[in-house]
């Protein structure tokens, strides 16, 4: 960066501009074993998978997924010991490291297209939050393995996982069928899952006692103790009340984001139920909150019998809550209950509370984790739009005062010239004397965040980290009428803006580039000439990600609203 800055800047008596912490001294990276070493290793971990009394947890972990990469086994070394890569494979599964389950399926459908167990890389799929993917691979393996008791199998689960309890129940029931021919320990392991998976498509339709019959079926097979109970316990609700409940909630709540649940294109909820009435017609209450957070959301619902219902609630935040008094991350209380509603009677048909965590509205999640490995995550990096704030009190004042050096004492937008407007906003923060500090990033257990104050709080303490200020610029921006974008390359982020012909011709439908970390110390043609640099130079290695402010509002990523 400093080398970078030198040439750019050689004829300039510009000082350098502050670090932007790339420059900071990184751990030695651990050495590799070598293709021959790691080669060696899998074999000892394949031949470990085969026996009865192979431990799933000494064999998979992150490391595992690695020495897979390092050794790139050939199709005919994978085709060869496929016992061993299979129940490798099915640790993989049972430790929910979803990630190398694919790569390990991918693997062996490679060596052997047509015997190679499609329905691995499909249970991948359903471990990752892609059913309709594991669908569409398990049809194609149907013209090839239609008497496959696993391909069976495994579309039982993904027809239970999406809750379509007819084609689950069918499919297990095929399931039923094809394993009876099997042999030996594989014909009890494939059997006592799909009882498990008949139980709960007969619990979900309400055929109660053959549900029960299912459940003692796969016991007696040697079905997994904690799954069966689970069907065990919720037939006790069914048979007591006529309804079946079950609940889906986030673990982790970023109060920065919180009026955007549930709301914005692709959210989720706070609260999921999912409801199946196996008993009367009748209308049920439903009910979320957050124990001192929010208030209590309602809705009431008429199900008839053998209807089933999905009810997403999030309740709005208590007036009584101080979200801007909230500075750290702490532990709340969900509850839910469902209730059966009559003329002059209530019955609790559901209810719980559950723990979960909350962040501070400073708190911007950037990452979610989607499996047990960490190996694969969510990105949220678009929820940095929520922190482009352009109405707030603080952000107005200060374009009053900024907009007597721009010309004509106006900001126009992109009625006119943006780069002086621009060069009014950077020229006004120097002044103001706001300046570049490094704050690190933080984790959460459930993803990946960073402490990011609003443009509000950086302006009352004139300090920012890269991406505070490039979240400050964005809003000033977004408040006179430009078009923003936030810029991210690795390790650091920077602003960018929509120009216009009103600048130059040649600029129409460009965007210009700005190192918002100079602000302090540097002219503002040197600051342009380092952004475009930086991105010209992260977008040619494919590493740049630009986040455009407009495609997100378009996408319902509103500011956060509370000043």
């Amino acid at each position: 960066m400093l080398l970078l800055l030198a040439l750019l800047l050689a004829s300039e008596a510009a000082p350098p501009p502050p670090s932007t912490g790339k420059e900071a001294p990184q751990a030695a990276a651990p050495k590799l074993p070598t293709e021959a070493e790691a080669r060696a290793m899998l074999a000892k971990v394949v031949a470990a998978a085969k026996p009865a009394t192979r431990d799933c947890k000494t064999l998979i972990a992150p490391w595992t997924r690695v020495l897979l990469a390092l050794a790139r086994p050939e199709a005919a070394e994978v085709k060869k010991n496929s016992e061993g890569y299979l129940w490798l494979a099915r640790c993989a599964e049972k430790q929910k490291y979803y990630v190398l389950l694919g790569d390990i399926g991918a693997l062996m459908l490679a060596s052997d297209p047509k015997g190679g167990h499609p329905e691995l890389l499909a249970r991948a799929y359903v471990g990752l939050n892609s059913p309709r993917l594991a669908l569409g691979l398990l049809d194609k393996a149907q013209k090839f393995a239609a008497k496959d008791p696993d391909v069976a199998l495994t579309r039982a689960k993904v027809f239970c996982r999406v809750r379509d309890w007819k084609q689950c129940l069918a499919a297990a029931e095929q399931t039923v069928k094809l394993g009876a021919k099997l042999k030996g320990p594989a014909k009890n392991e494939v059997l006592n899952r799909a009882h498990k998976y008949r139980a709960r498509a007969l619990l979900h339709t309400g055929k109660l006692p053959e549900a029960a019959k299912a459940v003692a079926e796969s016991d007696k097979l040697g079905g997994d103790a904690e799954d069966l109970i689970e069907v065990r316990k919720s037939l006790v609700p069914a048979k007591a009340y006529g309804a079946l409940v079950e609940t889906e909630h986030m673990p982790m709540v970023a109060l920065g984001i919180f009026h955007l649940i549930g709301k914005h294109e692709g959210s989720k909820p706070l609260v999921r139920v999912y409801l199946d009435n196996v008993g009367e017609d009748r209308q049920f209450r439903i009910e979320a909150s957050i124990d001192g957070v929010t208030q209590v959301q309602t809705k009431t619902e008429t199900v008839l019998k053998g209807q089933s219902i999905v009810a997403d609630l999030t309740p709005p935040l208590a007036a009584t809550f101080d979200l801007v008094g909230m500075r750290a991350a702490r532990r709340a209380q969900l509850s839910i209950r469902v209730l059966s509603v009559a003329q002059t009677t209530e019955a609790v048909v559901h209810q719980d509370s559950e723990e979960i965590e909350l962040q501070p509205r400073d708190f911007l999640p950037t990452a979610a984790f989607v499996d047990e490995e960490k190996a694969m995550a969510e990105n949220l990096n678009m929820f940095m739009a929520a922190w482009v704030t352009p109405t707030a009190k603080a952000v107005e004042a200060f374009l009053a005062e900024a907009k007597t050096r721009a010309p004509r004492n106006t900001f126009a937008g992109e009625q006119s010239a943006t780069i002086p407007q621009v060069q009014a906003i950077y020229d006004s923060l120097k002044a103001k004397g706001v300046s570049y500090v490094m704050n690190p990033e933080t984790a959460s257990g459930n993803g990946y965040g960073q402490r990011a104050r609003l443009p509000a709080e950086v302006l009352a303490t004139t300090n920012a980290q890269c991406l505070e200020g490039a979240i400050l610029y964005a809003t000033l921006m977004e408040a006179i009428g430009l078009q923003p974008a936030i810029v991210l390359v690795p390790g650091h982020a920077f602003v960018g803006w929509h120009a216009t012909e009103q600048d130059d011709p040649k600029l129409k439908d460009k965007y210009l580039f700005l190192e918002t970390t100079m602000t302090h110390d540097a002219p503002f043609e040197a600051a342009m000439k380092v952004g475009l640099a930086e991105f010209d130079e992260a977008f040619a290695k494919k590493k740049a990600r630009v986040l455009m402010l407009p495609a997100l509002r378009k996408a319902g990523i509103a500011p956060q609203p509370y000043d």
